[in-house]
């Protein structure tokens, strides 16, 4: 190689050098790295307790001093931050959720072509301190029980449910599905709670209490389990969204069991297929408790001994006849009165 041809690759290499120093160190002669090269991603997937993704919940990133990134989960339940530095360390939070409602499941690292960012992360500015927040009071409406109250404000429902504050709600024997309109909840502040996170990562988070649980028994004329039937069950929220199509069949006690989010409102079951099925309108959370008269009506009509098309008097005599047919059924003395022992004996049928 001639010494010319040797020099000509030496200027070459050293311009293309400079080129590359241009980009990543200021004119103050400070050597910084290329942003663009180092930048990760971060993702978080956040599920029920039947381990499917929930969608639009709230999380958070920080990063001292005051820095912050907000993105809800999206259909899958998941949510992805662009544009970390690989080296530094945040914290991961659910600013909407008590610290008892959820938790942290697994770390792992993200694969390759999901871990690179090639995005500058928004920061926001934190907000500053807020003065301590205190109880709130939730007055029940129709609908309400304590899932759904617990579900909308961020708690568990036994968070809720054990909060000396609202043991006034045992006094009047009320159950955590089973609340009167008019009832008071009190609500505490939530309580923070945050997790170590790491670009890079994928964190998978559970929120506890959900989805909740539906049972609805059918029996027979002969009071024996109807077994075996398909339902399809359809359910929307308060909200008015609906709810994916549950399909099953009654096991072999004659129940529907299947899983529901917490703030469903109202459903149709169809029992059966062709010209003979049956279809049910549900309210759920409509019933009252068993103490007030229109929870003991509720029972009564579910349990099939009284229609809610039956006009009452003020003096419940249909009443009181659907409620002597029910005492009769199970071998009690019929007064027509919801005495202690017909009380147990509707709690033990009608499961509330």
């Amino acid at each position: 190689m001639s010494e010319a041809v040797l020099r000509q690759q030496q200027l070459q290499a050293a311009e293309e050098a400079a080129a590359r120093q241009s980009h990543t160190t200021p004119p103050d002669g400070v050597c910084m790295p290329c942003g663009l090269r180092s930048l990760r991603a971060l993702e978080v997937c956040v599920v029920g307790e039947d381990d499917q993704g929930l969608m639009d919940v709230q999380v958070e990133l920080r990063l001292a001093p005051g820095q912050l990134l907000r993105a809800r989960t999206n259909r899958e339940g998941r949510a992805r931050f662009e544009g970390l530095e690989a080296d530094a360390r945040y914290t991961l939070g659910l600013p909407d959720l008590d610290a008892a409602a959820w938790e942290l499941l697994a770390e792992e690292p993200l694969p390759a072509e999901r871990a690179v960012s090639d995005v500058p992360a928004a920061w926001q500015q934190a907000p500053s301190a807020q003065p301590p927040r205190v109880p709130e009071a939730h007055v029940v409406d129709q609908g309400d029980c304590m899932s759904s109250i617990a579900h909308q404000h961020g708690f568990l429902p036994e968070t809720l449910w054990n909060l000396p504050e609202n043991a006034v709600l045992h006094a009047k024997q009320r159950q955590r599905h089973v609340l009167y309109p008019g009832d008071t909840i009190t609500l505490p502040p939530r309580r923070a709670r945050d997790e170590e996170a790491r670009a890079g990562r994928l964190y998978r988070v559970r929120r506890k209490g959900i989805p909740d649980m539906l049972r609805l028994r059918f029996l027979d004329v002969d009071e024996e389990p109807r077994v075996g039937l398909p339902f399809l069950l359809r359910l929307r929220t308060f909200s008015g969204e609906s709810v994916r199509d549950v399909r099953g069949e009654l096991d072999g006690d004659g129940y529907v069991q299947a899983t529901i989010p917490p703030d469903a409102d109202l459903g149709e079951l169809i029992l059966g297929t062709g010209p003979d099925r049956e279809t049910y309108q549900l309210e759920l959370g409509h019933v009252d408790p068993l103490g007030t008269f229109p929870g003991l009506q509720d029972r009564l009509a579910n349990l099939g001994y009284f229609s809610c098309c039956e006009q009452d008097s003020e003096h419940h005599p249909v009443t009181r006849q659907a409620l002597e047919r029910l005492q009769l059924a199970y071998g009690l003395k019929p007064t027509g009165k919801l005495d202690g022992a017909s009380r147990e004996l509707l709690k033990a049928l009608h499961l509330s």
